[in-house]
């Protein structure tokens, strides 16, 4: 019996290890390098016509005495079709040339980010051995991702590979005569940098720190926003913006209340249009309600329930001369409207459709916006900076602290701090752990004037009217830091998160949208 089972063993090896066709088994070498990386995990992915991707191998990038040794991969080349197009993905591992000078490190930099190359499979073959996996085909990769996740054309993308190389590449890698994506695939870290655009080149080890990192925001967004993903102009002038299930919400400079439908953020959709006659400042949505702050014509509630056909509910205005409606915030059951001159009014909304007013109150001489806490309130008072008010007996609302800033236009709150848009004054950061005796606990300037700030987490998100959105690390509150500043098309008053989408109130530009998850 045992004799039965040792050839039966032996079979099967010598079956499984015999080409019955009489051919070698080959394989297609490559290199991964940001320097040089060992023991990084290589996966190959057909793509099909619909931009779908397929595992199809894997393999573990290769250590050494030298870097001639390190970071080389195969890939079968039974696996590899001509016609077919294909993604290589190289992520972790660690990185011995992280100078990228040659000259392989004592101590190798851990690396735990990814590198990926777009590839057709005629190309790996005529490539083979010189190929690499390195920066510059990641940035193309991050350039790319926007037409690859939601229009990819397999008979469109070998031009837009090569119109992305002419974005990262400044002079001929390869000896051609030519910039194309080729020159990317042969690009070699220790001899080819000053062959980069200086957007490139001139960035290229922070860029690499990056990707060590495993950055949230990718290097390509240092040189170009590419993940605005939908750019509405036509829309309006919009000061302000909010989500609604699968739409947006806006109101406009001219009194237009919109509604697009965002189920393609790339393809957003015009679903109705109302015009209330006057300039609309802010918009909340409470369920299938939307409330806009519209200026001398009061509050407008608009059912939502059918976007297409928008119904105005109820408005509510006070016929006093210069009364401005300008911003709305909700707190649990309760509508708190900044009326400019007049104060601040609140009202229960326990019933949306029959709102309540119960007091008003003026905490300072013009109030742009407020947040609410437990029992305090804390409002923007524009060049008064900010009030804080004990709202603990709402029938009589009293100002119990406050701290001077420059133009305090918006207010946000989290924890034991609160997050004011300052205008030219930039970020503002006050410690209200002890409301009635606020501090100052930081200042972040940006190089414009701040509009919005808007909490996620440990960061917050700036809008600023000339300078786009900063993006800030707000981990430790009292020492900010950049981390990521990008442009719109237009003057960025408002941000507005919801999971992975940015929406950004645009000014005479209309609003964008940012996908930050095209990258993965």
């Amino acid at each position: 019996m045992m004799i039965r089972y040792l050839f039966f063993f032996i079979f099967i090896f010598i079956f499984f290890s015999c080409d019955f066709e009489g051919e070698e088994n080959h394989y297609i070498t490559g290199t991964a390098k940001l320097g040089n990386l060992s023991g990084a995990l290589v996966r190959l992915f057909e793509i099909d016509n619909d931009g779908n991707k397929k595992l199809v191998d894997v393999d573990v990038t290769t250590d050494g005495n030298s870097l001639g040794e390190i970071g080389k991969f195969k890939i079968p080349e039974n696996k590899i079709k001509d016609d077919s197009f294909y993604l290589i993905e190289v992520s972790g591992g660690v990185d011995w040339d992280n100078d990228d000078n040659g000259i392989k490190d004592e101590k190798g930099t851990l690396n735990k980010g990814k590198i990926r190359a777009f590839v057709f499979g005629n190309q790996l073959k005529r490539l083979d051995g010189n190929f690499k996996v390195t920066l510059i085909s990641e940035l193309i990769y991050e350039y790319l991702s926007k037409e690859f996740k939601y229009s990819f054309d397999i008979n469109k993308f070998k031009e837009s590979l090569d119109e992305a190389s002419k974005f990262i590449i400044d002079n001929d890698i390869n000896g051609d005569l030519k910039i194309d994506y080729t020159d990317a695939l042969l690009f070699e870290p220790s001899l080819d940098i000053d062959k980069l655009k200086p957007s490139v080149s001139d960035n290229y080890f922070s860029f690499i720190e990056k990707i060590h990192k495993d950055s949230e925001y990718p290097p390509i967004l240092n040189i170009e926003p590419v993940w605005i993903v939908g750019n509405y102009e036509n829309a309006g002038f919009i000061f302000d913006a909010k989500f609604a299930n699968d739409n947006v919400v806006f109101g406009t400079q001219h009194g237009d209340f919109g509604i697009y439908n965002l189920e393609r953020p790339d393809k957003g959709i015009p679903v109705s249009y109302r015009n209330v006659q006057n300039w609309i400042w802010n918009v909340e949505v409470v369920d299938n309600t939307a409330i806009l702050a519209m200026d001398l014509e009061g509050l407008g509630f608009f059912d939502i329930t059918d976007p297409e056909n928008p119904v105005l509910k109820n408005v509510i205005r006070t016929y006093e001369p210069g009364v401005m409606y300008v911003d709305v915030e909700v707190y649990r059951n309760r509508l708190f409207v900044a009326k400019g001159t007049s104060g601040i009014s609140v009202y229960d909304i326990s019933d949306i459709d029959n709102p309540v007013e119960e007091v008003s109150f003026k905490p300072c001489d013009f109030v742009w916006d407020m947040a609410v806490k437990g029992d305090y309130l804390y409002a923007a008072c524009y060049d008064r900076g900010m009030k804080v008010v004990d709202i603990s007996d709402l029938e009589t609302p009293k100002v119990v602290g406050g701290i001077d800033t420059e133009d305090a236009w918006d207010i946000e709150i989290n924890g034991k701090y609160v997050y004011i848009a300052d205008l030219e004054g930039g970020m503002v950061v006050v410690d209200v752990s002890d409301p009635e005796h606020p501090k100052k606990a930081s200042v972040f300037k940006t190089n414009g004037y701040v509009f919005d700030v808007e909490l996620k987490k440990d960061k917050v998100y700036l809008a600023d009217l000339d300078d786009g959105v900063y993006i800030v690390d707000i981990k430790n509150p009292e020492n900010p830091e950049l981390i990521l500043r990008f442009d719109t098309p237009g003057k960025a008053y408002d941000v507005e998160i919801k999971d992975n989408l940015l929406l950004v109130s645009d000014g005479p530009s209309g609003f964008c949208v940012i996908d930050t998850e095209i990258f993965k």
